[in-house]
């Protein structure tokens, strides 16, 4: 189990940072100080080591262990605990979810979460480079972790726009098979982002609603900045939403439209082809021999082969049916 911790003063100091347990077993005695304590890839044993430490519930122990929670916020005695989701892309460019479970109290912080995550390694860097973080306490650290978080989604949500965009293009010039296919892929990423989106929202709602005293005033103005950002990243999954529906109805009239064209074309073609076959037919079925031998009825069989069609393509260019 990957653990490492910063201990700092109320001057935002870092008294100690490491990786050591003997050094956490003591740490709730030593009132004057702030501890966060992030932990990676942890199992049962390892969360059971940590209830005992931090005297934490064991409902809140369970959800750790247990993967796939939904994003949510639950408040006990003396801490709260949060289960947040991160998005990013996979190597084949879907998307997948990983989860971060915060442990927050007035003058601790416990991250932990089963792989390794930039964003709590970005702000770990950001604590040791800006010690004026750390003296701004815990919940600020929670801010921070929950901030970085949020805004690895725009880049997503970026991508998807460029995607659509591309689609757009696309929709009518060129509307086959593949298009299809990305839509209904560009589909089921949205229904996952927002399958996430709207628990995480649920969460920085209940922030924003309700007053926690662990969450300092000044702090609560940060994190109003989180809630806003998560709006509209819901609002911009709902916008991206409907423009594939859009996109949609328009895939679908361009393609009914196209088979029209076609079923036109065929249309004229028979149209102009009938009344050859009367013409063909009626000689065929009228003479006990055809009058190959006459000129001027050959003559006039022949013109009235060619006359028939060309007056009716004429007609047709003339009504623009072509």
């Amino acid at each position: 189990m990957p653990l490492r911790y910063l201990i700092w003063d109320e001057a935002g100091k870092i008294v100690k940072e490491g990786d050591d347990r003997s050094t956490l077993a003591t740490f709730p005695s030593q009132n004057n100080h702030f501890l966060w304590l992030d932990i990676e890839n942890h199992d049962k044993e390892e969360i059971e080591w940590l209830g005992k430490v931090f005297n934490f519930h064991y409902l809140a122990l369970e959800d750790c262990i247990t993967l796939n929670q939904r994003s949510k916020l639950e408040e006990y005695d003396g801490y709260m605990f949060f289960v947040l989701h991160l998005s990013s892309l996979d190597s084949e460019g879907r998307i997948e979810t990983e989860e971060l479970h915060i442990f927050l109290g007035s003058q601790f912080i416990v991250s932990a979460h089963n792989k390794p995550m930039e964003i709590v390694d970005s702000c770990i860097a950001r604590c040791k480079g800006e010690p004026h973080t750390l003296e701004k306490g815990c919940d600020f650290i929670f801010y921070m972790l929950s901030d970085t978080l949020v805004d690895r989604y725009f880049p997503l949500l970026d991508k998807i726009e460029d995607e659509l965009d591309d689609l757009e293009d696309k929709v009518i010039s060129n509307p086959t098979r593949e298009f299809l296919s990305k839509i209904f892929l560009l589909r089921q990423d949205l229904i996952a982002l927002r399958k996430i989106v709207g628990p995480l929202r649920e969460v920085f709602s209940l922030i924003y609603r309700r007053d926690y005293g662990l969450i300092k005033e000044k702090t609560f103005l940060y994190i109003r900045d989180v809630h806003d950002h998560l709006i509209r990243i819901h609002d911009m999954i709902d916008t991206y939403r409907d423009m594939m529906g859009n996109m949609l109805d328009v895939y679908l009239s361009t393609v009914s439209n196209n088979l029209n064209q076609v079923m036109k074309r065929l249309t004229l073609i028979a149209t102009i082809f009938m009344p050859l076959g009367f013409v063909v037919g009626f000689f065929g079925m009228n003479f006990e021999r055809i009058p190959f031998d006459s000129n001027i009825l050959l003559l006039l069989a022949l013109f009235t082969c060619l006359l028939l069609p060309s007056g009716m393509i004429f007609w047709f260019y003339r009504h623009k049916w072509f």
